[in-house]
């Protein structure tokens, strides 16, 4: 599935904004859009997707998305002990969900202004990977924000910056993806090459594919491959190519009603027993047990 592009503002000028929602608006809309983002969700169980990675999210999850990298968040639906949908596992607390986008020139423009916030450089560089982090740093997060909606919007600006201040004095967030498109971006010499692999992958992922047919597209040797992937996404080729194919499939998985045989086909795995095998070795659940949680 090919992500869409989402306009957030049609003002020329945007400079950032902050949407408050249920975890119940959220569907799954693979997307990506020019500005970066800040996903906060409060009381929400469900599955995150981020260019190549996908996982399981609980309560306070808080993430950094860069500009152009593919992302969606699917809730799982609570169920009961008889199986019928319920209320969130938090009870009836409100599953509040909080997104800020914020454009690039205008993170731009203050870094130029106030070189006291150079560290955010390096945070906006980092989150082309997607950086997810820990539900205490997302707690306190959600604190700065609270008595957001009541602030003038010279505060509202003071309070977003004050955030940003945070995210990038924060200890070890997650990086996502093990490869991140701006710091591609000054490897020219590296750069194309990844790009091929990329779209390579996926364009072929449905079908065999094996490092000698990769070298090939890319022109270099099978040695030359191996060394790409140690560099750039420091795993193995067939390790990348796993965890890209188990993706695919959760979003089959969540968003159809395709039987799980065709999916595990579609999705590239030779046979129905090694797809269900690897997938509980990466998510802990078989895929129809995956299924289950989205579609109660």
């Amino acid at each position: 599935m090919k992500p869409s592009i989402e306009q957030i503002s049609r003002e020329s000028n945007f400079t950032f904004r902050l949407k408050t929602m249920q975890c119940e608006e959220c569907r799954f809309d693979w997307h990506y859009h020019q500005e970066y983002e800040i996903m906060l969700m409060r009381h929400c169980n469900g599955e995150l997707f981020a260019g190549s990675y996908s996982g399981s999210t609980g309560p306070n999850t808080l993430a950094l998305f860069g500009p152009r990298l593919p992302h969606t968040f699917m809730e799982k639906k609570a169920s009961t002990s008889s199986g019928a949908t319920a209320p969130s596992a938090q009870g009836r607390r409100s599953t509040k969900a909080q997104v800020l986008w914020f454009s690039q020139s205008w993170i731009q423009q203050l870094l130029q202004v106030l070189p006291e916030l150079a560290p955010i450089e390096a945070l906006l560089a980092d989150a082309s990977h997607g950086l997810m982090y820990s539900a205490k740093q997302a707690e306190q997060v959600a604190n700065l924000i609270e008595d957001y909606d009541q602030l003038s919007p010279m505060q509202q600006s003071h309070r977003f910056i004050e955030v940003l201040i945070f995210l990038a004095e924060a200890k070890a967030p997650e990086k996502l993806n093990r490869i991140g498109q701006r710091i591609l971006e000054e490897v020219p010499g590296e750069y194309n090459k990844v790009v091929k692999v990329i779209d390579f992958i996926e364009r072929n992922f449905h079908d065999p594919i094996t490092v000698d047919q990769l070298a090939s597209h890319l022109y270099i040797s099978k040695s030359g491959v191996q060394r790409l992937f140690d560099r750039h996404f420091t795993e193995s080729f067939s390790e990348h190519l796993k965890q890209f194919r188990i993706g695919k499939a959760c979003e089959q998985l969540i968003n159809s009603s395709r039987p799980v045989a065709v999916i595990s086909e579609t999705a590239g795995f030779s046979n129905l027993s090694n797809f269900n095998r690897h997938f509980k070795q990466c998510k802990g659940l078989t895929p129809r047990e995956f299924r289950a949680r989205y579609h109660q």
